[in-house]
């Protein structure tokens, strides 16, 4: 697939994207563990924090966690085969915090402020284009007028996505 039909295609979804309410948890695990499916070296997925009503575009949030976790999977080393997801849900007002967390390799500090610039990728052009989280950044920034960070982290990446809990509030 050529450069300028995958932006056609990642164009059209998001302008096709629904806003629906649904409970967070329920909808957060199943994804998850649907994402973590596709990939042999996950293997653990746990979504941790209150079961909250929110009214958004879920499957934007859907690509957003798939990018995620094939950062995960794509970036760890090949001894790495038993790795483990967390995404924590919290509550602040009416904003709503998800803190996306991996044990993997984690992401260097001299890397960490450019994760999301467009075509920047630590595996070279040949296998990857750099456009995932580049995407998943304005997805969340754009369209769910939120933000996402990449933050420093003990162990494994961790990413923390700020929305508002409803969609409209926020327009």
């Amino acid at each position: 697939v050529n450069l300028i039909q995958q932006f056609k295609r990642i164009s059209a979804e998001l302008e096709d994207a629904e806003i629906s309410q649904f409970l967070l948890k329920p909808f957060l695990k199943s994804k998850l563990n649907l994402i973590a499916s596709k990939y042999d070296n996950i293997k653990e997925c746990h979504v941790i924090g209150d079961d909250i009503s929110v009214e958004h575009y879920a499957n934007v949030l859907y690509r957003v966690l798939e990018q995620l976790v094939k950062n995960t999977s794509e970036n760890a080393t090949n001894e790495q085969s038993d790795l483990k997801v967390n995404l924590v849900i919290a509550l602040s007002g009416n904003q709503l915090n998800l803190v996306y967390s991996d044990n993997g390799t984690g992401i260097a500090d001299d890397i960490r402020d450019k994760v999301f610039d467009p075509f920047f990728t630590t595996k070279g052009m040949q296998k990857s284009m750099g456009l995932g989280l580049n995407i998943a950044y304005n997805s969340v920034l754009n369209l769910m007028k939120g933000n996402i960070s990449c933050i420093e982290s003990e162990e494994g990446a961790k990413f923390i996505l700020q929305l508002p809990l409803t969609i409209k509030a926020a327009q």
